[in-house]
């Protein structure tokens, strides 16, 4: 039975504070910024809604439904681990829906955030609706304005900053009192004349009334069923948490999995806390781990609704391998030289997630994986799957267009491919079946022309060409012609001549300003020996660093721009033979 109750936001404090209102397991961790609180304390000056809140009572001396957490108060970018207990010492409630706003409020009236406190400007002006609220730290001299626009930016007007904290507490020792405010020395300290009294006590008047006695908080408490077991409850409410949250501050589906899985056990709280960032770099961030594991338990396209206890179960025991096949994932992109190239490009995780898969069922102990590819180029299976993953990068495979979905059809097909293989050989031969029977077009070895090169991914072809990762990591490269646009266009070649990627290479941005519409010979001539770029390096060095043909091949000038189809059909080959490198 559901139960209506209106509070203020002074009583909502207390609840807090004794630990009345608690935080179950399944609830996410705060998201709201200093801008989303502080949009709530002046909604709140305005005297408009704060909106509901639902709670989930949990008797005294009753094993609680889940474990749970109090409120912060001070927030510093990471929310603290929840507590299982036996049984509760008391009745508490559940925050079921509301917690951002609940923390909001705590945090700007008692604590801080990243450091900071809440400040409130007495010498607002309220008459007009505007309320100045900003965070601070403690010695505020320099980040808080001696003087602001008015309402209507016609004059300049001195401020009055106050801690939120301060003044509520000044409110709560004056029992409600404002004269007892307005005489205490933080106050009488900020006025100068009479308008500014009259300013600073229509905001204490506003402020005592905003969050001291007007019930502006409404809380919907229900129960749960006592007579069902405890894991039938559990689901019902999460369901419950689900359906509140479609307003709001919204769940993802991926997030209302997480609360799922939390609401079974705290330790997988803790496991997806600590794996929240760790594999992010290559794509596996908190969201993408929950898939790889219902991947791993066979479930290609696992649903909200289908988690079950034995999910959790599976956590629980697998934690330490889930992480080693991930460890593992990573060593080889960069043994790959990759690693770059996923990091920075953030190309489908879907081959990654089976590389991991892989990986994870492999016959061999932990010690075995974490020692994966420490001699990697005598490894053929490693050899086998560097191939798999660039051809497939390359070609396409895992975008849109391609010829399946590559988050449905695709993990769904290879899945069952690495399933009846776990623990064996990785399954190339039946892989490239599959790629044979549903792409549009895909190739098992690199075709060596023009038109191909074109097409295939590519900034994965100019990571593969520069495999020193120094020069492709450098924010201050750019990607631009070799022989200049400008001249060839003069010259009527076409544009995708023009734009092949034969004709790009990484410079420094400095060397790159200073070639603009110069022959390449030129360039190569008076530019290259003289660069920042390829100080101590002779021009040979600098052609092996970009793959650049030698000048002259049968009588012709291929670095003068009127041999240019010479140029790009000799650089195809040099980059081609970089690209097989990696095959």
């Amino acid at each position: 039975m559901a139960q209506w109750k209106t509070y203020t936001i002074k009583d909502i404090i207390v609840e807090i504070e004794y630990g009345n209102f608690v935080l179950p397991i399944i609830q996410r961790e705060l998201v709201w910024d200093k801008d989303k609180i502080i949009a709530l304390f002046e909604t709140i000056m305005l005297q408009e809604s704060f909106g509901g809140i639902m709670t989930v009572k949990e008797p005294a001396k009753k094993e609680p439904l889940f474990a749970y957490r109090s409120f912060i108060k001070n927030y510093l970018g990471q929310t603290p681990e929840s507590k299982e207990y036996k049984l509760t010492e008391k009745e508490i409630s559940y925050v079921i829906d509301g917690q951002q706003r609940l923390s909001a409020i705590y945090i700007g009236i008692t604590g801080e955030y990243n450091g900071e406190s809440l400040y409130f400007d007495l010498n607002g002006e309220s008459s007009k609706g505007v309320f100045n609220f900003t965070f601070a730290k403690d010695d505020v001299s320099n980040k808080l304005t001696k003087d602001i626009d008015n309402y209507d930016a016609s004059c300049r007007r001195r401020t009055a900053w106050i801690s939120v904290d301060n003044l509520y507490q000044l409110a709560i020792e004056a029992g409600g009192m404002y004269k007892t405010v307005m005489d205490d020395d933080k106050i009488i300290d900020f006025i100068e004349n009479g308008a500014e009294r009259e300013a600073i006590l229509d905001n204490v008047l506003l402020f005592m009334a905003s969050f001291l006695t007007n019930p502006v908080v409404g809380v919907c408490s229900v129960d749960y069923d006592k007579h069902k077991n405890i894991d039938d409850n559990r689901v019902r409410i999460v369901r419950l948490f689900q359906k509140l949250n479609q307003g709001g501050t919204k769940l993802t589906a991926i997030e209302l999995m997480r609360s799922f899985l939390k609401s079974y056990s705290v330790s997988n709280e803790r496991f997806l806390n600590e794996i929240k960032d760790k594999y992010s770099d290559f794509g596996f961030n908190q969201d993408a781990v929950i898939k790889y594991i219902f991947l791993l338990e066979n479930q290609s396209q696992k649903d909200i609704t289908d988690i079950k206890k034995e999910d959790s179960n599976f956590i629980e025991q697998y934690q330490n391998r889930i992480e080693l096949s991930l460890e593992a994932t990573r060593k080889f992109l960069q043994k790959t030289k990759l690693y770059n190239y996923i990091k920075d490009c953030r190309p489908s995780i879907v081959p990654l997630e089976f590389i991991s898969y892989y990986i994870f069922y492999l016959k061999k102990n932990d010690t075995e994986v974490k020692e994966l590819f420490d001699n990697a180029e005598l490894d053929s299976e490693f050899k086998i799957i560097r191939k798999w993953l660039v051809l497939s990068y390359l070609n396409h495979v895992y975008q849109r267009g391609s010829g399946w979905d590559p988050n449905k059809t695709a993990r769904k097909l290879l899945l069952s491919a690495f399933a009846e293989n776990k623990g064996e050989a990785f399954p190339i031969d039946v892989i490239n079946s599959l790629y044979r029977e549903r792409l549009n077009s895909y190739d098992e070895n690199l075709v060596e022309t023009i038109d191909k090169i074109n097409s295939y991914e590519r900034n994965l072809v100019v990571y593969l060409m520069y495999d020193d990762d120094t020069i492709t990591a450098n924010r201050q490269n750019d990607i631009d012609h070799i022989h200049p646009k400008s001249i060839l266009e003069q010259k009527g070649y076409e544009g995708n001549q023009i734009y092949s990627i034969c004709n790009f290479q990484l410079l420094w941005y400095r060397t790159n300003r200073s070639k603009q519409d110069m022959e390449f010979y030129a360039f190569m001539n008076e530019i290259v020996p003289t660069s920042v770029e390829t100080e101590q390096k002779d021009i040979a060095e600098y052609m092996k660093l970009h793959l650049i043909p030698e000048r002259y091949s049968e009588g012709k000038d291929l670095w003068d721009s009127n041999y240019f189809l010479e140029f790009i059909e000799a650089r195809k080959s040099l980059i081609f033979s970089k690209i097989k490198k990696y095959l």
